[in-house]
């Protein structure tokens, strides 16, 4: 993919349309390690139970937006958390 950018690094100077950063994503993603399938022993858990990356996809993207530095503002956070630690416990 080629643009006016001459470093790799360097943010463009106009955006760029969604679906060419999703490629761009794309095609890194593509040089990286299988993350599902058993082929890679360390760095990532595939429980491969069916539908489970369709439910943290969608469970990330309802709260992605939000900061959880501030339970106060945002108190789903504060719970969600509080019931992972306890689970953890």
């Amino acid at each position: 993919m080629t643009d006016e950018r001459t470093d790799a690094s360097a943010l463009p100077a106009q955006g760029l349309p969604a679906e060419r950063v999703l490629d761009e994503i794309r095609l890194l993603r593509a040089q990286d390690r299988p993350t599902h399938g058993g082929q890679l022993f360390a760095y990532v858990y595939d429980p491969a139970v069916p539908g489970l990356d369709e439910l943290t996809a969608t469970a990330y993207a309802a709260s992605a937006h939000v900061n959880g530095l501030d339970p106060t503002a945002f108190p789903s956070l504060l719970a969600m958390e509080n019931a992972l630690v306890g689970a953890a416990a």
